[in-house]
C-alpha cells in the first residue's frame, strides 16, 4: 500500500491555483512537521526551485528524522548552467543532510536528464551516491515517453510523476506496472490536481471550464459512495499497489488532520471505485500547461 509523504513547496512559495493563504509561516511549518511525525509520515519532498523551502526545512528538520527528497535547479529553458546546478545540489545537501544521507535527489525536469547536459549531471549525482551523500538518484517526469527513455538510458532509483483520479493515464498505459517491475520507486504528485478536486465547482477558474464535466462526475461519485471528495481522491490512489508514496501539500495542521482522517476512511472504499473517472487531455491535466488555456480566455 502507498504511504503518504509531505510536499513542502508551500513552505517556500505561495504555490497552487487554489492557494489563497500564501506561503506557510515558519511556526505553522514547525507544527505541520510535528504532526506529520506523529502520524508516521516519514518522507518530505522539496526542491532548490521551491523558494525558501530548503532553508525553512534546514531550521526545522533536526527536530524530527524524516527522509528528504530534493530536486536539482532546472536548466533547459532557464538561464542556469550545469555548474550552477551542481552548486545548488551542494547547497541542498548542506542544508538538508543531518542524520543521514539525502534520501533522494531528482533531476527536476526530464529534459535536463535527456538533453545534452544529462550525462554530466547524472555522472555527478553518481559520484555523490557512491560517496554515500545521496541514497537514490531520480527524475521528475510528466509522460510515459519520458519514463521509457529515462529508464533505458540511466539506472533510475526513484521517479516522481503526476497521478490522480482524473489523470490515470500512466496506470492505463502500463507504465506504473513497468516501473514497479523494474524496481523503480514511484512517488506521485498532483494528487489533488492543485486542489481542484477539493474545491467547490463555483470556484473553478473560467479557463478550466472544460473540467466541469469530469469534476462533476467525480463529485457525484463521492456522493454515491457517501464520502468526501478528499476521501475519494485519496482512496483511488491508495488502491494503486504500484505506487510507493503519495505527496500531499498542506498550509496548516488542520488540513493535515483532514487528510489523515480521509486517508483512514479511504481504506473502506470498494476496490476500483474510481477507475472509470480518468480523462485523457494533457492540456487540462497538466498544470504546467494551464497558462496556455488562461491566455486563450
Amino acid at each position: 500500500m502507498p504511504q503518504l509523504a509531505l510536499g513542502t513547496v508551500q513552505f517556500g512559495l505561495p504555490y497552487g491555483v487554489t492557494n489563497t493563504q500564501g506561503q506557510v509561516s515558519e511556526e505553522d511549518g514547525r507544527a505541520v512537521l510535528h504532526r506529520a511525525s506523529q502520524y508516521g509520515i516519514s518522507m518530505l519532498d522539496t526542491a532548490a526551485a521551491y523558494g525558501q523551502s530548503e532553508e525553512v526545512l534546514s531550521k526545522l528538520k533536526a527536530e524530527h528524522d524524516f527522509q528528504i527528497v530534493s530536486k536539482t535547479l532546472p536548466l533547459l529553458g532557464k538561464t542556469n548552467t550545469l555548474t550552477e546546478m551542481m552548486g545548488a545540489i551542494e547547497r541542498s545537501l548542506q542544508l538538508l543532510s543531518v542524520k543521514r544521507a539525502l534520501y533522494g535527489m531528482l533531476i527536476h525536469h526530464p529534459d535536463d536528464l535527456l538533453g545534452p547536459t544529462g550525462k554530466a549531471a547524472y555522472a555527478a549525482l553518481q559520484k555523490m551516491q557512491d560517496a554515500g551523500r545521496i541514497q537514490k538518484i531520480g527524475v521528475s517526469i510528466y509522460t510515459g515517453e519520458e519514463i521509457e527513455v529515462s529508464i533505458q538510458q540511466y539506472r533510475i532509483d526513484i521517479i516522481q510523476l503526476p497521478h490522480n483520479v482524473l489523470d490515470q493515464r500512466l496506470r492505463k498505459s502500463g507504465h506504473l506496472n513497468k516501473l514497479r517491475d523494474s524496481g523503480v520507486e514511484i512517488c506521485v504528485r498532483s494528487a489533488f490536481l492543485q486542489g481542484l478536486l477539493l474545491q467547490n465547482m463555483e470556484q473553478l477558474p473560467s479557463y478550466l471550464h472544460q473540467l466541469t464535466s469530469p469534476l462533476t462526475a467525480f463529485f457525484n461519485r463521492a456522493r454515491e459512495l457517501e464520502c468526501s471528495p478528499l476521501t475519494l481522491a485519496l482512496g483511488y490512489l491508495r488502491q494503486q499497489e504500484t505506487i510507493d508514496h503519495i505527496l500531499v501539500g498542506v498550509l496548516n495542521v488542520k488540513q493535515l488532520d483532514e487528510i489523515w482522517q480521509a486517508w483512514r476512511c479511504a481504506a473502506n472504499l470498494p476496490d476500483g471505485c474510481a477507475n472509470d473517472l480518468g480523462i485523457d487531455d494533457d492540456l487540462l491535466l497538466n498544470p504546467a500547461r494551464w497558462a496556455q488555456l488562461e491566455a486563450g480566455t
